[in-house]
């Protein structure tokens, strides 16, 4: 009894400081500085006058920038063409805990390259699938220069396998593709994310953002 009267209690604490604090919608510093980038516009230069050094690593191909705060972790990759260093791509993770629950973000604008865009699929679905793909494959290349920092090669990491399982269950369920390009985007569950959505938007002619946003419930008494 007087367990379960602790729990109680507990609960109504962590409601609570929910209603001070875990509802907060204001976006992060990363998140907030991304949205400077213009894919396929900005250069190299233009992109490190936003971010600090602090925080800072850098390969010959883009940099990783991360931001740590008591209950979040954010880390945004931005990679640069070689040849004239204009950004190909920004990629935007961040996970965040608030009292009660666990959620992940990952953000991910890109160029896709024409030749994949222009092929003659059979229907949007297929289309779908070919782009998100692509978007797997370079999350393992925008983190192989960063393999050595476990904070990005984690939460890349992380990012794959719930992108991986997304495009899975689409495929299970050709019917909901075009959840895709709604606002509330497609909907699937993960081992360890638990509820996760995962939208696909057009940008421009051939820039697409993938977006995913996951909650997990904190079983905050398994440790009783």
């Amino acid at each position: 009894m007087k367990r379960t009267t602790l729990q109680f209690i507990v609960v109504g604490l962590l409601l609570s400081l929910m209603g001070t604090s875990g509802c907060r919608t204001k976006p992060m510093f990363l998140e907030t500085q991304i949205d400077y980038i213009d894919v396929g516009i900005n250069t190299s230069a233009d992109v490190m006058k936003l971010f600090p050094e602090k925080g800072m690593l850098r390969s010959d191909t883009g940099i990783s920038v991360q931001d740590k705060k008591i209950f979040s972790r954010e880390i945004t990759i931005v990679t640069f063409d070689k040849a004239n260093s204009i950004v190909q791509r920004v990629d935007y993770f961040r996970r965040h805990t608030d009292v009660i629950y666990e959620r992940f973000h990952l953000r991910l604008e890109t160029l896709i390259p024409a030749e994949l865009l222009n092929k003659p699929y059979e229907n949007d679905f297929h289309r779908y699938l070919a782009i998100l793909r692509y978007c797997h494959q370079a999350l393992i290349e925008d983190s192989r220069p960063f393999l050595h920092d476990q904070p990005t090669s984690g939460q890349a990491a992380l990012a794959r396998t719930a992108l991986s399982i997304g495009i899975l269950k689409i495929q299970e369920n050709p019917r909901q593709a075009d959840d895709l390009v709604l606002p509330a985007g497609f909907k699937y569950d993960h081992p360890t994310l638990d509820n996760c959505s995962l939208q696909l938007r057009k940008e421009s002619k051939n820039n697409y953002t993938v977006t995913i946003r996951s909650r997990a419930l904190i079983d905050i008494f398994a440790p009783w």
